[in-house]
């Protein structure tokens, strides 16, 4: 197969790169589909390193079994790699890296809604237990700033949190961190500019469109302009200076200068549950459940090169 990054200059003629590497409305912006995965899932760890981009863990099937697959995929191959597995399989986790470390935080299996700390070092591939977070959550959202991880929101099978745990890698400890203004669960979390920020998921069991800014130098929240709609489960990451959105067809990005968002080209292939993340000048729609309620194992790719 063609790399990836071969097909993108035919696929992508006439995108629109600005300075701003921002796609704008009415835009040609194309999707480029890239290999599937392995397997159909969805709610899984999906973590940029080194220019790779690693998918963990999740669940499938209308059960939602829980998974221990851990795959790499690599953009300039256009190639999955099988790595070891996840020590503990489960759902609905959250994830993120610091350096070549990736942590996966919470999620499920059958038996519990789980404090279990996980990380992978992605260069010698292998895994260690970390401290637990403190508080058993799913449907955690997870973001690095400064070295730091911070577990936003999330749920106990009750309640849904405001709760924010922060990590310090290097010493393998958890400490509190300013709760959120908007309690919630099964949110996005991304990380721009140094600041974090909270978006969309379930408050008291509705969907809320709300998105918050963390500063963590001062520990302080901020309200910012919220999505066009509430979402839960839902895809998002990083692609230049914004931050995009995926959810059903629906796409759009968030500009943290203006506090505005716009509309975006509509994502190929309809499903939730989609898990999204960016790596330098690519954004990754992956897997999900199509609205025929099965899992699927697709990816999708926007990017701003030309």
């Amino acid at each position: 197969m063609r790399s990836l990054l071969l097909r993108l200059p035919l696929l992508l003629v006439g995108l629109c790169l600005l300075a701003s590497c921002r796609v704008q409305t009415g835009a040609p912006a194309k999707w480029v589909t890239g290999t599937n995965m392995s397997l159909p899932r969805g709610y899984f760890g999906l973590v940029p390193v080194e220019g790779k981009v690693y998918a963990i863990g999740g669940g499938k099937g209308a059960l939602m079994t829980p998974l221990d697959l851990n795959e790499m995929y690599d953009p300039v191959k256009d190639t999955w790699t099988t790595l070891p597995p996840l020590p503990t399989p489960r759902r609905a986790v959250g994830s993120a890296a610091v350096g070549s470390i990736i942590y996966i935080i919470g999620g499920s299996n059958d038996e519990a809604i789980l404090d279990t700390v996980e990380a992978f070092d992605t260069r010698t591939q292998t895994w260690s237990k970390r401290a637990p977070m403190p508080t058993p959550r799913t449907d955690v959202a997870v973001a690095a700033a400064n070295g730091l991880l911070y577990a936003i929101g999330g749920f106990d099978g009750h309640h849904d949190f405001s709760l924010v745990e922060i990590y310090d890698p290097q010493t393998d400890t958890w400490r509190p961190g300013p709760p959120m203004p908007t309690s919630r669960y099964a949110l996005t979390a991304a990380t721009l500019d140094g600041r974090i920020y909270a978006i969309g998921g379930r408050s008291n069991g509705e969907l809320t469109a709300a998105n918050e800014m963390l500063d963590p130098t001062t520990g302080i929240w901020t309200g910012r302009a919220p999505m066009s709609e509430g979402r839960a489960s839902f895809g998002a990451g990083v692609l230049g200076d914004r931050i995009h959105v995926v959810m059903h067809t629906d796409h759009e990005s968030y500009d943290p200068r203006t506090n505005r968002w716009q509309r975006e080209a509509d994502l190929p292939l309809s499903r939730h549950a989609v898990v999204a993340t960016g790596s330098g000048s690519m954004f990754f729609a992956v897997g999900g459940c199509s609205e025929q309620l099965r899992d699927v194992a697709r990816v999708d790719v926007l990017t701003t090169r030309q």
